[in-house]
């Protein structure tokens, strides 16, 4: 019998909420994630453990089905180990499934008989999605008047609507209930910030000089900053991971969105003459290319940390 001193101490953090537990130190991935089932409700199917040192070498291990047979030494983990987990509990996921169920059969096509189907219109059955957003406002000393307003309002609504953010939004059960605006002058170190795990989150979305708004893309990168904080206050490492796993979540999304849409001509594309001609100098360039795209997103990583507020509660 081994004593406890000998087990592996694991600290699992899961919707702001503390648990401890452990296991042996031969102990595989499986075991972790039925102890993790057993404190949190969340079935291994449904887990994402976030481990700053391990987490690539642990989704490998379950993207591969060996989670029953690698132990946590193998992948190079030993106690004591703080461990985030992303994942819906079984209720919700029961619920979902009874939503999911319920919407199959109110969209399956009634069987009428063919002389009641003349000059019939097709009736829509689909039931809109939740919202994600609550609302969508700008700034309170910018009045409706304003020449800016409508376009402070529209810039979040972009934001709010943008196919990506839902996507990652619904993933993990997010919901803001109002988004706004951060104006420069009032906190001139932050680009973003999160009141009360989403209740409201504030951007900086107008240039330093308020003489038109800041780029999209950038300030959608902080959105997805700030909605890491709806799961995780602060920045410990978790929060790292789970804040590159959700920018990760986002470019898949586009990439696969992409991959397939349709070519809408069959006329021959723009073929610039300064294109690399073989597979080594394409890969050459990609790599390069990513290197530097890489580096341009960690540098706009670090610059986040420094500038985004961290869950903190409102006034």
């Amino acid at each position: 019998m081994r004593t406890d001193d000998a087990c592996m101490h694991i600290t699992i953090q899961h919707r702001g909420t503390i648990y401890e537990i452990r296991v042996p130190p031969k102990a595989t991935l499986l075991d972790v994630q039925q102890e993790v089932h057993a404190r949190t409700d969340v079935r291994p199917a449904n887990q994402k453990l976030l481990v700053p040192v391990a987490s690539q070498r642990i989704a490998q291990a379950l993207r591969s089905g060996t989670a029953g047979s690698t132990t946590m030494e193998e992948l190079g983990l030993r106690g004591p180990l703080r461990m985030t987990v992303v994942g819906a509990v079984d209720s919700e996921v029961e619920q979902i499934q009874q939503n999911d169920a319920q919407a199959r059969r109110l969209h399956q096509p009634r069987r009428l008989h063919p002389s009641l189907l003349k000059d019939a219109k097709p009736r829509n059955t689909s039931q809109p999605l939740p919202p994600v957003f609550g609302r969508c406002e700008a700034h309170p000393s910018t009045p409706p008047s304003s020449d800016v307003h409508d376009q402070v309002v529209r810039y979040l609504e972009r934001l709010a609507s943008d196919p990506a953010i839902l996507h990652v939004c619904r993933t993990h059960g997010y919901q803001v209930g109002v988004l706004t605006e951060l104006l420069p002058h009032e906190n001139p170190d932050l680009l973003g910030l999160n009141e009360n795990k989403g209740q409201r989150i504030l951007l900086r979305i107008r240039t330093d000089a308020a003489d038109g708004m800041r780029d999209y893309k950038t300030t959608r990168r902080v959105l997805v900053h700030e909605l890491a904080h709806n799961e995780i206050s602060d920045h410990p490492p978790e929060f790292k991971v789970l804040n590159s796993q959700l920018n990760r979540e986002v470019e898949a999304f586009e990439s696969d969105r992409l991959r397939g849409a349709h070519m809408l001509t069959s006329s021959p594309m723009y073929d610039p003459g300064d294109m690399p001609t073989n597979d080594e100098e394409r890969e050459e360039r990609r790599v390069r290319v990513l290197r530097a795209t890489e580096a341009r997103l960690a540098r706009l990583d670090r610059d986040l940390d420094a500038h985004c507020g961290a869950g903190r509660k409102g006034p």
